[in-house]
């Protein structure tokens, strides 16, 4: 599908609706935004038809070892290497004198990178 300037946005716009039952945001990071119009490049098809296509696709791009990630604030899926990576779980913290937080592991077993996401309530 070739997206013309300015309609960029709207596209992924249109995209982050059909995806947050997925918990991805095809805008934030960067990462993500870059990864989804690279996903479309030479996709050729109407914009439903391209939406359609990532939404079947979603979930063999984005995969956790037991589930998806329950976030608290904005989806924050990691990126490596240009790829979504495998979400590995959650941890829980409360500090007595501190908002609860939640810390989100991802790891990319191809090069042994860990990203960690950490969102507060």
């Amino acid at each position: 599908m070739k997206i013309v300037p300015g309609s960029e946005r709207e596209f992924l716009l249109d995209l982050m609706i059909q995806l947050s039952e997925f918990g991805v945001d095809p805008l934030i990071p960067r990462e993500s935004k870059d990864f989804f119009l690279k996903a479309i490049e030479g996709f050729d098809g109407s914009k439903e038809d391209c939406i359609n296509y990532i939404v079947k696709k979603v979930p063999e791009w984005f995969t956790g070892v037991k589930g998806l990630p329950d976030w608290i604030q904005n989806p924050e899926w990691q990126f490596s290497e240009g790829k979504p990576m495998l979400y590995v779980g959650q941890l829980e913290a409360s500090m007595p004198g501190h908002q609860d937080s939640v810390f989100f592991l991802f790891w990319n077993p191809d090069n042994g990178e860990f990203k960690v996401v950490h969102q507060m309530y």
